[in-house]
């Protein structure tokens, strides 16, 4: 078990303020109250789960995503003609951030993985294997391998720790450096390809705030480097062994190739600069086979696919109505994404997209609205087989780093909607859903309240077109989700009747101002500074859940709260969970704490779909509606009230 251990002196001082936690202990992984911690927490799980059956959810889940993403080649995302008349296929894993990738010669599986983290190949039959070896602390190692001209695949070399991305240049490998977390790319290396040798390092990031990755383009051999820090970028070009600076901006920068830069609003082409359409703005890009510039844009969660001639933009599909996710793929293919319709993969054939492949869809969805109200864009869908009432509205929303909100046919939810459940997603402001300035709009500590407020916007929002009462509504969130989901129901529990947060970041100020942790300094820029700027503290104070937890009012019900933690997690340690758990009980709130004695920030994967069984059964018999019936008691587990 990997342990990340925080500060245990109950006393933070900053010069300008000081205040104390008590539950600080907690912070050492190793010491005996956080093992006894971690033994009391699942004996309250499993007093929740008694009596509750998760055998029928666990089913669905089994069922729903194996036949929505069949683990089988057929279904690849991608297919990449390689060398000896071999394809690399890949597909992307629905409920982790992995891929399962084979090498396949016709209908003959040479080599396959499922479990990895990316690959990368060269033209002369060298493939690199990232996967995390730390048990989900994010532990990266590289194996590059060689494919004869047998077909018969080796193993060459290997390497760890390593960042997340590599490439292949000439008869050179590419990589990144990480600092002793692993969560931080700091160093750029160049190593002989085959037998790993030679290295040298050819780039090292002084500034402590900023993250490097590797990019290279589709289709191209050009290898970019970019460094940011929240919307601070900057890209380089390797070549020859050597870093050459070409750009940086405030947002977006997305390099096509080593003439092409892709921006929030617009595209330089050489030395021309083109605006963007109005109202759209940059998400990525590529150079395809037949010499034409393809960008995707995105505006209110609705994306589209743009195709450049003579400088002027054409659309290759109709104007979306709804919102969705166009990711662009190798030799010319694109893979679209609907919230409500299943994954179909096309191809760019003359000006026009035909589609090659659809994913199964176990369960017909249908949907319910999409709006943009008071600014803040919603959509909500349910199963078509669905009658009302509902059982009730899980709503999701994230809003931090720039991420997009989901777009795509929701697996994680199917059993769900399968049960009746309407599902809501929310963009508030902190996302790319409208561009830079969306992102802009929430980031830092100055501004970052106005995610909660959107995210309250949405719930009712969702509410109001469905019917479904706040005491049937769940506020779903993960990681900087979860400091969505915490903070919008603590500031508003009236609005929902169960808090579901996994991995949430809860202790916002005793992180920000404990810069030995992996990524304090790296997110100063977007979630704020309270060592340097007392501002920063004094709006963190007001929006930080732990410690702006409301107390149980008598004859009001708090939400169910519902949280999960990783013990492998480097993100967000699972000392903040317990703490926060702590808190809330004290406040009078009904709290259950789901542990995963082998994940990380993702859960580990042949225990995750056992995990998400247990919670729906568990949210679903406390919050889900049942219709009353005559001489039937439909009494269920208590929420929190002032009797507590």
């Amino acid at each position: 078990m990997f342990s990340l251990t925080g500060d245990t002196k109950e006393r933070r001082d900053l010069g300008y303020v000081s205040w104390d936690d008590p539950l600080a202990s907690l912070e050492n992984s190793k010491s005996k109250v956080f093992r006894r911690t971690v033994e009391k927490e699942e004996t309250l799980f499993y007093k929740f789960m008694k009596g509750i059956n998760a055998t029928p959810w666990n089913k669905m889940y089994t069922t729903l995503t194996s036949a929505a993403y069949p683990l089988s080649q057929v279904y690849a995302h991608t297919r990449i003609p390689w060398v000896y008349d071999t394809v690399i296929a890949i597909q992307k894993r629905p409920t982790s951030p992995t891929l399962a990738v084979w090498i396949l010669y016709g209908s003959k599986n040479l080599w396959h993985d499922m479990q990895l983290t990316s690959i990368s190949y060269s033209k002369d039959g060298l493939l690199a294997a990232v996967r995390d070896i730390g048990s989900g602390s994010e532990l990266l190692e590289v194996k590059v391998y060689e494919l004869d001209a047998h077909r018969k695949i080796h193993p060459c070399w290997k390497r760890s720790p390593i960042g997340p991305e590599t490439a292949f240049q000439t008869d050179q490998f590419v990589y990144l450096g990480v600092e002793s977390s692993g969560l931080r790319s700091v160093s750029l290396h160049i190593t002989n390809a085959k037998h790993g040798t030679d290295t040298k390092e050819i780039y090292l990031e002084k500034d402590e705030k900023v993250q490097l990755e590797l990019i290279k383009p589709i289709g191209q051999s050009d290898i970019f480097l970019r460094g940011y820090n929240s919307m601070k970028q900057w890209i380089g070009l390797i070549k020859d062994s050597k870093l050459k600076m070409q750009d940086h901006a405030n947002g977006l920068l997305v390099p096509l190739s080593n003439t092409i830069m892709l921006m929030n609003d617009s595209i330089q082409i050489g030395s021309k600069k083109l605006s963007l359409p109005p109202h759209e703005f940059g998400m990525n890009g590529m150079l395809g086979t037949d010499g034409s510039v393809y960008i995707t844009t995105i505006s209110y969660g609705k994306m589209s696919l743009w195709k450049i001639e003579k400088e002027i933009f054409v659309r290759m599909e109709p104007t979306p109505t709804h919102p969705c996710e166009i990711h662009l793929l190798e030799d010319m293919r694109v893979w679209k994404r609907c919230p409500y319709e299943s994954d179909r993969i096309f191809e760019i054939r003359s000006n026009h997209l035909t589609e090659i492949l659809t994913f199964p869809t176990p369960l017909s969805l249908r949907l319910v609205k999409y709006a943009v109200r008071k600014g803040v864009p919603y959509t909500v869908i349910r199963a078509s087989t669905a009658t009302r009432p509902l059982r009730g509205l899980l709503v999701e929303a994230y809003g931090a780093y720039g991420s997009c909100s989901k777009r795509a046919y929701p697996i994680r939810w199917l059993p769900w909607l399968a049960a009746g459940w309407a599902i809501a997603t929310i963009a508030p402001r902190g996302g790319r859903d409208l561009g830079d300035a969306w992102w802009d709009g929430a980031r830092g500590a100055l501004h970052k309240y106005h995610t909660f407020e959107d995210t309250a916007i949405g719930i009712v929002s969702a509410q109001m077109c469905t019917g479904v009462k706040a005491s049937n509504t769940i506020l779903y969130g993960r990681s900087a989700g979860g400091w969505c989901a915490a903070q919008t129901g603590q500031t508003h529990p009236e609005l929902v009747g169960a808090i579901y947060a996994e991995v949430p970041y809860v202790d916002i100020l005793r992180t920000t101002t404990n810069p030995s942790l992996p990524l304090t300094t790296m997110e100063y820029e977007e979630f704020g500074d309270p060592i340097h700027h007392p501002e920063h503290f004094k709006a963190l104070a007001k929006i930080t859940p732990m410690m702006t937890i409301p107390s149980a009012l008598e004859g009001m019900d708090m939400p169910f709260v519902l949280t999960r933690t990783g013990l492998n997690d480097k993100q967000v340690a699972a000392y903040e969970v317990f703490k926060w758990a702590i808190r809330l009980r004290h406040a009078g709130w009904t709290v259950a704490v789901g542990v995963d004695h082998y994940g990380g920030h993702f859960a580990e994967s042949e225990s995750a779909l056992q995990h998400f069984a247990e919670d729906a059964a568990l949210l679903d018999s406390l919050v889900g509606y049942t219709p009353p019936r005559r001489h039937h008691s439909t009494a269920k587990h208590p929420r929190a009230t002032s009797s507590r």
